[in-house]
């Protein structure tokens, strides 16, 4: 029986531990809706270790947390953001802003990386009046080339992408490609629906 209960205790000590790491690893979210998610795990397997050791105190703090997190979730939910798209050159004055903004974090996902010029095209994104994703390549023969498809830290679900190239239709485009891109990349390329071809990837508007 004592050795049942030991047992029985390391097994709550290991959820105990795992909660708080959750909880921990939540903070370093940059998407709002994977830190609630995240958060609330945490704060589910904390209630389990606080009624297996009579903490109440902080199995009141953590249920207060599951329901504060599950009310935002549902909010975020219902507010999904408005997306709208602009075309712009590549020496748009708004996307020029963004870039600088996050060049380091461009620069690890599109390692070839060069300047942009006017003859380049660019695709902004916006959620309300807020720039938060762009597609930036050349267009030729209806085909848009892409160099740059950033997303903010805080949008990296895959809905700006979604968007976009359900989008880029509208602008007389029939498809896009991406030549040799970054292994950070090629996750995200394959979720938004593009396909292998030799060295490149692409989809069809």
């Amino acid at each position: 029986m004592e050795v049942i209960m030991n047992l029985n205790l390391s097994i709550f000590d290991i959820i105990g531990y795992v909660g708080s790491l959750l909880v921990v690893i939540s903070m370093l979210m940059t998407s709002v809706m994977k830190l609630r998610i995240i958060n609330t795990a945490g704060s589910v397997l904390a209630v389990i270790y606080a009624i297996a050791i009579h903490a109440y105190p902080t199995l009141v703090m953590n249920l207060a947390l599951i329901i504060i997190n599950v009310i935002n979730m549902r909010k975020l939910s219902n507010n999904s953001p408005e997306y709208r798209m602009v075309k712009a050159p590549g020496n748009d004055a708004i996307l020029g802003d963004l870039v600088a903004r996050y060049l380091d974090d461009i620069k690890k996902y599109f390692p070839g990386y060069r300047d942009l010029t006017a003859e380049d095209t660019a695709f902004i994104v916006f959620n309300s009046d807020v720039p938060v994703g762009i597609t930036v390549g050349t267009i030729n023969n209806n085909c848009f080339d892409i160099m740059i498809d950033y997303t903010v830290p805080a949008y990296r679900d895959c809905s700006v992408g979604k968007f976009i190239f359900s989008h880029l239709k509208s602008f007389g485009l029939t498809k896009a490609q991406m030549s040799n891109p970054s292994n950070e990349h090629l996750n995200y390329l394959n979720k938004v629906g593009f396909s292998t071809d030799g060295n490149k990837f692409i989809k069809m508007l």
